[in-house]
This record gives structure tokens, C-alpha cells and sequence, in this order.
């Protein structure tokens, strides 16, 4: 038995009941039931109501899960209980403005994992956050995870392109060294690439949306190796070198900074140990996504991390086993110097957790950034309801039962948890240049706005200062309506909101597409996918692509894309010559 077996085995002997009162305990408000998309592999075409303006010609990506019921050969089903863990779909939504339509297509990207699933029922893949059937016997749990642990040691390059689940953000245009990928890519071809929080990606074909290749950062920078990366990469407006991290779990924590150039070279910009301001190591910290600026990478290193090497995630068979928040430490911000090429400072923030930036950029004092925040971690346990939305009709009910809960800390996180109540507040950091000339310091920060997430801005202002944020607010069901979530439109310098409501309308993540040749930031649209939810589990839900003057949030039209209701995270728009417009 190799060393990684043994610290394995001995790992699970002392962990296996905390990680059993986890699984009986984060299970109890998981939904039983979430439906299924539809997989629809050839383009159905829907008719605008209303009319696109006349420069709306292009491609929105948008990819979540789709698939939770796995029904197997023996009749039985699978039902896949977290929002965050069907298996991933691909959606492709194609703009005419001269025929005033949209086409869309979607599909399975894990059909694989699928086939396993159905046809044997010891297999158990890693998940976000689902838990398996529990295994109160020791044996059973820990080959459960030997086997976990075997299939993770495979080469990601010689598995089947569609097993694995790599759903979070879409990539179009992303670098690839064409060398690596002749067997399944013509110099010219389309690029597109999923992504997630592994050090994972999956090359697709760009209209049928077909896998094509599994690959890692390590498959394009062999020197640099880690298990885990962000799924929200950074691209340089000047350079064109997109970068992202990649994280090493293991005897020694280690964050690399990496960036690709256009044609797919890689670089090491840096590496993050420990803090500079006092020389202790770094916890492996959740990272889903971190500023860039012109000279600098900025990593933050939360509270919220991996606890036990991220071995808690092969024995449950899900990552949110392995979190762990530390409500007595602080958040550090580590910063690259790109010229440098090394860590240069290590900067403190009060503790705080974020999944998803806005824009970053420098002024003569310092580098500035925009984020959406939470005080704690409790947030990764609430994502259980992600695009799910609460009916009026079962409000009371719930909150009743939510009433009766009693809730205990479990690794510092609230377990079981109530349903997220609302989003993260909008922060802007500030990081002076005099505290990274000297290696260290404290960042200032401002809330500018309450209850947001999923923030973008106009793309054409990336690294430079800007005054627009669109996301999206929740509001939670009352027995006068629906929970929904609306869109909204924040000017950081005023603190003015504007707001997209619709009853029962539960609204994607806003792609923000400019109109081409205007200077006003916010002149342009906002495309988003609304699933409507009807009043009762009854009725019929639908699923709409609305599109939205960009200043105002006024409704220009909307296509109804079917009667199913796609969970999706994150969306990239190109233009009818498929270049980079919004991308994710």
C-alpha cells in the first residue's frame, strides 16, 4: 500500500464519525427532487417578443447543471440533491437581429459520468455538495473513497472527454497550444472550454457543444501542478494573457500564478507559501475567483479553506466536507508583482468570504477592487436551494420548519443551515501602494450596496476605473409571492439602484453587451435567462431569454426558450465572428 493510501486509511479511521453527524446533518433540507433539463442537441428556434436592437448579433454561453435524476438498470433512480451537482449542461443561445430570433441548443457535457451512474451503483464521483446515500460501515466507506482516489489518479488527458463534471464558466477563445490538442482540433477551429474549481477543463465543439478533450493547467504548463484552480480566470486587456491560480494541497500549501498568452505559452508569475507580514503558512483557502491589474495579481486567502489536505472530499465524496471556516481569523490579500514575477506583500482584511469579483483596477494611491462579500461561511451551505425558488404557496410551511431547526456549528459553519436569506453586500477594497512597498498593511473598505451577486460591468472598462455593476438581488418568498431574483443595476459612485422585478421570475447572472461604438458605459444591453416559476409545484414553469436597455432595466423583449427551467452559474457572450464581447 503506497504512502497516500496509508495517511488515507488513517485519515477516515479518525474522521469517519464527525463526517457522518456532517452527512446526517446537511442533509435534511436537501430537496428531494429537482427536475431535469431537457437536452436538446439540435438548434429550436424562438421568436423575439419585442425587438433586438439592430447590433444584437451573437453567441451567449451559458452552463449549470441539468441533469439530477439518473434512473438505473434495476429500475432504481438517483436523485441528486444539491443544486450545484447535476450533471453539467452546455446552453447555446444564438442572436439575429435581422430575423429578430434566438436559436437555441444544450447539452449533456458528462455523459459519461451518466453512464456510470446508471449502470453501477457503488460508483460515487466527487460532488459540491450532494451527499451520497450515508455509509454507516467502515469497509463500505473507505473503499468508496479508494476507488475515489484511484479514479482521480488517472491522467485527466486519456479519460473520455465526458467523464468528468466540469460546469461553471464558459470560455470562449480560450488559448490553447494548438500541439496539445491536434488529435481533436484543427488550427482555425472555434475554441470553447468549461471550467470549474478544479484544476480540470473540457474542450467542446463550439456549435454542437460536443466534448472533445478533458485537460488541466498541468497539461499546458507541465512544471506546475495542484489539484484545485479558480473557475473565473482574469485576461489582461493589454497583454491578452488570461491567468488563474493553481492551488497544491499537500504537505506544503502552495498557490501558484500562472497566465497563458494568446497562443497558449505558459508563464509562472508567482508563488504563494506564507504571509510575508509574519512568515506563518497559509491555510488552503477557497479561492472561486481574484482581482487583476495592470502590474499586479491579487490572491485572497480567506477563512474559508480546506480542511485536512482536502482529504474530507475523497472520503464524503464532496468538497463541502472538506470546508472548514475560522471565525478567529483574518482574510489576506497576497499580491503578484507581475514585473516581479514574485509575491510582494501580504495585506490584511477583516474576515470575510467572497465567490465573485467585479473590476479591479490602479489610481495613482493604490489598486482598487470590487467584490461581492459575505461575513462568514454559512453561505456554502445554504447553496443547497441555488435555483430552486420558494413557491408563496410553500413559504409558511417552510418557514415553519426552518423555525424548528436547531442549528450547531460544524467546522465553524452552520450545519444544518437555514435557507439563504438574501446575498452578499458589494465592497470596495482599497490596497495602498505605500503598504505593498513595504510588504504588508491593511486594506480600507467600503460597502457599496446590499443583497448582490453575480456582478459584471461593461467588459470595454476591465482594468480601468468604472461606475456600473449589474447583478442580481434575492428576495425571499413571502405568502404574497414567489421568492425571485431580480436584476439590478448599481452606479458605485451615487449608490443609486435600479431594479428588473417580475413576479415568480428567477433571473440568471447579467451579461452586459455594449453597443458597438458608444463611450457611454452603460449604452447597451443586459441578456439574462429568467426561469418563471408558477405559484404552486403544479402549475407549469417556463424558461425565458429577456433582453434589457442597459441604462434603465426596461424590458426591450423577451423569448420563450421552453417549458423547463435550466439551473445555470455563469454566462460569456461573443459576437456573429465569435470574438470576445462579456466573458466570464
Amino acid at each position: 500500500m503506497d504512502t497516500l493510501n496509508v495517511v488515507l486509511v488513517g485519515a477516515l479511521l479518525l474522521s469517519f464519525p464527525i463526517l457522518l453527524t456532517m452527512h446526517k446533518a446537511a442533509a435534511k433540507l436537501q430537496r428531494p427532487i429537482i427536475k431535469d433539463s431537457p437536452e436538446i442537441l439540435e438548434p429550436i428556434t424562438a421568436s423575439f417578443d419585442g425587438q433586438l436592437p439592430s447590433w444584437m448579433n451573437g453567441t451567449l454561453f451559458r452552463i449549470g447543471p441539468g441533469k439530477f435524476n439518473i434512473k438505473r438498470n434495476d429500475g432504481s433512480y438517483m436523485h441528486i440533491r444539491h443544486a450545484f451537482d447535476g450533471m453539467p449542461y452546455m446552453h447555446r443561445l444564438v442572436f439575429s437581429a435581422e430575423k429578430n430570433k434566438v436559436d437555441y441548443n444544450s447539452r449533456n457535457l458528462s455523459k459519461e459520468i451518466d453512464r456510470k451512474l446508471t449502470e453501477d451503483p457503488n460508483y460515487e464521483p466527487v460532488f459540491f455538495g450532494h451527499h451520497h446515500d450515508a455509509a454507516t460501515n467502515l469497509f463500505v466507506k473507505l473503499l468508496r473513497a479508494y476507488r475515489r482516489l484511484r479514479s482521480m489518479n488517472i491522467p485527466i488527458e486519456n479519460r473520455d472527454p465526458n467523464d468528468a463534471m466540469v460546469g461553471v464558466t464558459p470560455t470562449p477563445n480560450f488559448p490553447i497550444n494548438e500541439k496539445h490538442f491536434s488529435d481533436v482540433h484543427k488550427v482555425g477551429d472555434k475554441v470553447l472550454v468549461s471550467k470549474t474549481d478544479a484544476n480540470m477543463l473540457q474542450l467542446l465543439d463550439a456549435e454542437s457543444l460536443e466534448p472533445k478533450k478533458l485537460f488541466s493547467y498541468t497539461t499546458l504548463i507541465p512544471e506546475v501542478k495542484g489539484q484545485m484552480s479558480a473557475a473565473h480566470h482574469q485576461t489582461c486587456p493589454s497583454t491578452n494573457e488570461l491567468f488563474n491560480i493553481v492551488l497544491s494541497l499537500g504537505q506544503t500549501t502552495s498557490i501558484k500564478v500562472i497566465s497563458l498568452s494568446p497562443d497558449g505559452k505558459g508563464t509562472q508569475y508567482g508563488e504563494v507559501k506564507k504571509r510575508l507580514h509574519d512568515g506563518s503558512p497559509i491555510n488552503p483557502p477557497y479561492i472561486h475567483s481574484f482581482p487583476l491589474t495592470k502590474n499586479y495579481v491579487v490572491i485572497p486567502e480567506y477563512p474559508l479553506y480546506f480542511g485536512g489536505k482536502g482529504l474530507p472530499f475523497i472520503m464524503e465524496g464532496n468538497i463541502e466536507a472538506a470546508f472548514r471556516w475560522d471565525d478567529k481569523a483574518k482574510t489576506y490579500f497576497h499580491i503578484i508583482s507581475r514585473e516581479k514575477k514574485e509575491h510582494v506583500a501580504t495585506i490584511e482584511a477583516d474576515p470575510a468570504f467572497s465567490f465573485h469579483m467585479g473590476n479591479a483596477w490602479e489610481t495613482e494611491n493604490g489598486i482598487e477592487f470590487e467584490c461581492c462579500v459575505f461575513p462568514d461561511g454559512d453561505i456554502v451551505q445554504q447553496l443547497y436551494s441555488f435555483g430552486s425558488p420558494l413557491r408563496k404557496s410553500q413559504a409558511k410551511t417552510y418557514a415553519m420548519k426552518e423555525a424548528s431547526l436547531t442549528s450547531n456549528k460544524i467546522n465553524g459553519i452552520r450545519n444544518p443551515p437555514i435557507r439563504q436569506p438574501s446575498f452578499g453586500n458589494l465592497r470596495r477594497y482599497t490596497i495602498s501602494f505605500n503598504d505593498i512597498a513595504q510588504g504588508s498593511g491593511k486594506v480600507s473598505a467600503r460597502d457599496i450596496a446590499s443583497n448582490l451577486e453575480f456582478p459584471r460591468f461593461n467588459a470595454k472598462y476591465t482594468s480601468k476605473p468604472s461606475r456600473y455593476i449589474w447583478g442580481c438581488a434575492l428576495e425571499t418568498a413571502t405568502v404574497e409571492q414567489n421568492e425571485t431574483y431580480d436584476i439590478v443595476k448599481v452606479d458605485t459612485d451615487t449608490g443609486d439602484i435600479r431594479r428588473y422585478h417580475r413576479p415568480g421570475y428567477a433571473c440568471s447572472e447579467p451579461i452586459f453587451v455594449p453597443k458597438p461604438g458608444s463611450n457611454d458605459e452603460d449604452d447597451g444591453v443586459i441578456v439574462a435567462l429568467a426561469n418563471e416559476f408558477g405559484e404552486e409545484e403544479e402549475m407549469v414553469d417556463r424558461s425565458h431569454v429577456v433582453v434589457l436597455d442597459g441604462k434603465t432595466l426596461e424590458e426591450l423583449g423577451k423569448a420563450a426558450i421552453g417549458d423547463f427551467t435550466p439551473v445555470t452559474f455563469h454566462g460569456s457572450f461573443v459576437d456573429k465572428d465569435f470574438a470576445n464581447v462579456s466573458i466570464n
